[in-house]
């Protein structure tokens, strides 16, 4: 009956134990698990900030792009005006000039008739 009962405890005991360990394997695996899980949807996380973040700043650079293009097409428009005005202003000069050489030449060519007249008269 000792011996039983001795056997009996040490199979209770080695049956315990190795409940035991497949507890503690079980809340092993368990704990890495969630462990990882969690380390995922931290991970998720952060990369979904990142992304807006990144996101929000390429909307920023856009707007800036395009402030930038309108800019740079109002500086266009300025300088082709101021180029137009200059050549206008070029061409009315070129103008004058051609009228003031016509005016004269127009000019002389009168008095030399007045003066072909006049020598007739005299003569």
């Amino acid at each position: 009956v000792v011996i039983q009962r001795a056997a009996t405890e040490m199979m209770i005991r080695s049956l315990k134990e190795v409940r035991n360990l497949a507890a503690c394997e079980i809340q092993r695996i368990w704990r890495g698990f969630s462990a990882h899980v969690d380390f995922m949807m931290k991970v998720m996380a952060a990369m979904k900030i990142q992304a807006r973040y990144r996101r929000r700043r390429a909307r920023s650079a856009l707007l800036v792009l395009s402030s930038q293009r309108k800019s740079s097409t109002i500086i266009q428009k300025a300088v082709r005006g101021f180029f137009a005005r200059i050549h206008k202003k070029g061409q009315l000069a070129a103008v004058v000039v051609i009228q003031r050489a016509a005016t004269e030449m127009m000019i002389r060519s009168l008095k030399e008739v007045r003066n072909l007249a006049a020598c007739e008269i005299q003569r």
